[in-house]
């Protein structure tokens, strides 16, 4: 077997080059080939270079970064081929939910070949391992990213408090959004809404809470909602969240499909595991992967 990893550097308190060091180390044997990502969006040459190498029958691949560093890999990785993951991000939602916490047990693992069927979101941006978000989750994103106040905050280890003054500002400032929304073939018409998730996690924002039940060894897409309303009634959504009050919520709306189909009025900012794109139009449906564990 020859082992490859890929790496973000960057990524969370970046951890990556020890965790390298460590299973180099300890699994000589398995003698890794090492890629590093060097910036925004590497992840899919990085893959393809190692696809150009790899031996599906007899090679194993390794992915250490965040949630946005494996969506990516993911979406360049033929569904085919299974893939060993540890957490080096800072909101590592996807670890939460599959408990991934000690990386010789993902070694262990991936050196028996023992896989475990999960279920990823299939979109018409790539792979989406936790959920993709609008309205709310997607602008707090949206204001972070590229702020000086965030890379201060980061740089004296108080990154997570960016999030929260930008989601204060999102609270205070965000537009109602509206959208067409096509569930399993059936129509729907949501307006005014504040926040906006499909998922199939039950985590995101470093382990804030979107639906209790959804789970990534379910073939299932949550579709999680609630309206604009007034500043109480958001604030007393968000705290319902927080505080896994979801199923006796009066706000928060719910349901499930495999397939859906999202258009807004508008080009809007979308979150897709902790990354950012605009478009209009959103298709999401279930794709099965193999992951060591």
């Amino acid at each position: 077997m020859k082992l490859f990893i890929l790496a973000n550097p960057q990524a969370g308190s970046q951890g990556a080059q020890s965790l390298i060091q460590e299973v180099s180390d300890t699994y000589p044997q398995l003698v890794p080939t090492i890629f590093l990502t060097r910036g925004v969006d590497d992840e899919y040459s990085q893959i393809q270079a190692i696809l150009a190498e790899f031996e599906p029958d007899q090679d194993a691949l390794l992915i250490l970064g965040g949630d946005g560093t494996l969506s990516k890999a993911l979406t360049a990785l033929p569904e085919n081929i299974p893939f060993a993951y540890f957490p080096t991000g800072s909101g590592n939602d996807f670890a939460r939910a599959l408990a991934i916490k000690d990386i010789h047990q993902v070694m262990e693992a991936l050196i028996e070949k023992r896989t475990t069927p999960i279920t990823v979101l299939k979109s018409n941006f790539g792979v989406v391992v936790n959920s993709l978000d609008l309205g709310f989750a997607a602008q707090v994103i949206a204001y972070s990213e590229g702020s000086r106040t965030k890379r201060w905050l980061k740089t004296v280890g108080l990154g997570k408090l960016a999030y929260l003054l930008f989601g204060l500002r999102s609270l205070f400032g965000q537009s109602p959004l509206s959208v067409q929304v096509e569930l399993d073939g059936e129509q729907m018409r949501l307006d005014r809404l504040f926040f906006l998730s499909l998922a199939n996690n039950p985590y995101f924002g470093g382990g804030i809470m979107i639906w209790p039940d959804a789970s990534p060894f379910q073939a299932q897409l949550h579709l999680v909602w609630f309206a604009t309303g007034s500043l109480f009634y958001r604030i007393t959504a968000l705290l319902e969240m927080i505080f896994h009050r979801h199923k006796s919520s009066k706000i928060i709306q719910h349901c499930i499909a495999k397939e859906v189909t999202v258009i807004a009025d508008e080009v809007i900012a979308i979150q897709i595991d902790g990354e950012v794109v605009e478009a209009r139009e959103i298709v999401l449906n279930c794709q099965e992967r193999r992951i060591y564990r």
